[in-house]
């Protein structure tokens, strides 16, 4: 399968990428041999464990009442199984594991480690899901796919020129505008949350949810902005293959709306190629 070549940033402002796929609850008896999937597998690259409590998935629908929260009460006749983290030496490459859900994450460690875009991304995905699928076959079971997931953290930093405080969202994010100044207050900071639909409308295959939030650096309380764009929606076959062409899409989709939604002076900050 071709990857298309979107363009990229020489300095872009990434910390982390995650894709990841949710699948039908693997029997008990395989959800507990997890960690010899680790110890046969996996324990050469990812030597270091960690246990988490599980990760539920958000599921995208697509009705009148998709963005309407329910309520519901869940009796639990037995406890979940945990999520595993399986984290390599560097720390940079990090496998999540339960019995219905699987990510792999790159994570900017050190200010200087250089984001290996998608096509790097994609093959360790795609390396990981299918270990995972010949174990678990391997012991008569079948991994289903049901949904898809691609993950782009950004922090942004302030650029000379550009922007230095929180109130000048507006000069990295093109959906905002300049706040005003009134007598006796000051702009402070802007939230902007958005999602948008992937596909046609009146078919839509997936959602990509964009937040941007200021923050503060832990190292030196600099300003930043925090920027989490997520594509997820079904795969496009209860397959690899059908999970690839998604997770190619929804990263299509993420890269198409950061490109339209940050500003020229702040792509020209990164980079853009």
């Amino acid at each position: 399968m071709s990857v298309p070549d979107l363009g990229g940033y020489t300095k872009p402002p990434v910390v982390e990428v995650v894709a990841a796929v949710r699948f039908a609850d693997l029997p008990a008896v395989l959800s507990a041999g997890l960690g010899e999937f680790w110890r046969s597998t996996l324990a050469s690259d990812l030597p270091d464990v960690a246990v988490k409590a599980p990760y539920t998935a958000p599921t995208e629908v697509f009705t009148r009442k998709s963005n309407v929260p329910e309520l519901s009460l869940d009796l639990m006749e037995v406890p979940p199984f945990p999520r595993f983290w399986f984290t390599a030496v560097s720390g940079d490459e990090l496998l999540q594991l339960q019995s219905n859900w699987m990510a792999c994450n790159w994570r900017k460690v050190v200010p200087k480690a250089v984001y290996g875009r998608w096509r790097s991304r994609r093959d360790a995905f795609q390396e990981r899901f299918g270990q995972l699928s010949a174990w678990v076959e391997g012991r008569g079971g079948h991994v289903i796919p049901d949904q898809c997931e691609v993950t782009y953290t950004n922090h942004i930093y302030p650029m000379d020129g550009i922007w230095r405080k929180h109130a000048e969202a507006h000069k990295v994010f093109r959906p905002l505008s300049p706040l005003p100044s009134l007598p006796l207050v000051y702009p402070e900071h802007e939230i902007l949350q958005a999602s948008y639909v992937i596909g046609d409308q009146d078919e839509p295959v997936g959602r990509v949810h964009v937040k941007v939030q200021p923050a503060f650096s832990l190292k030196d309380d600099t300003p930043i902005f925090v920027m989490e764009l997520t594509a997820r929606g079904a795969p496009h076959a209860s397959s690899l293959d059908g999970v690839m062409s998604f997770l190619d899409q929804g990263r299509q989709a993420v890269v198409t709306i950061f490109n339209s939604i940050t500003t020229p002076e702040a792509q020209e900050g990164w980079g853009k190629e």
